[in-house]
């Protein structure tokens, strides 16, 4: 791994844009940091003996960073009929209608629930994930 001199003690860049830290001794671990600070920091840490505590600070930092702003997001699904997957396939067999894939298919509807389809099995199409998620982006079309 080829290494770049940052200019500080026992702090190297990487190629793969982070900041690699040793410090010597025989028990003395590693460490990589996307910011030079951070890097520094932390080895002046290691050789000053305040480990524990920074890294406590670190890990608060990482787990809960302050500077985020929060949101909640409540979200209501509709239960479906547990035997609607069943029906779809058993009516319509167990491959994409479109391409025939029938490793993994999911059961699509025709018309969507929201727009007032049923979960009846004349309104549900068999098709494997690709062609599903380009049919609810209105890309591909299905029909009776």
């Amino acid at each position: 791994m080829k290494r770049t001199n940052t200019g500080e003690k026992y702090v190297s860049r990487i190629p793969q844009g982070f900041y690699l830290v040793r410090v010597p001794g025989p028990d003395r671990p590693f460490a990589h940091f996307r910011e030079l600070k951070d890097a520094v920091a932390w080895r002046d840490a290691m050789l000053g003996g305040q480990v524990i505590a920074r890294m406590e600070e670190w890990v608060r930092e990482l787990v809960e960073p302050t500077d985020a702003p929060r949101i909640r997001i409540l979200q209501s699904r509709l239960t479906r009929n547990a035997h609607t997957r069943a029906n779809g396939l058993r009516r319509w067999g167990d491959a994409c209608v479109v391409c025939g894939y029938d490793t993994y298919v999911e059961v699509a509807h025709v018309v969507a629930v929201k727009d007032g389809g049923s979960d009846h099995s004349t309104n549900l199409r068999p098709l494997c994930p690709n062609h599903h998620k380009e049919y609810d982006l209105g890309l591909i079309a299905i029909g009776g």
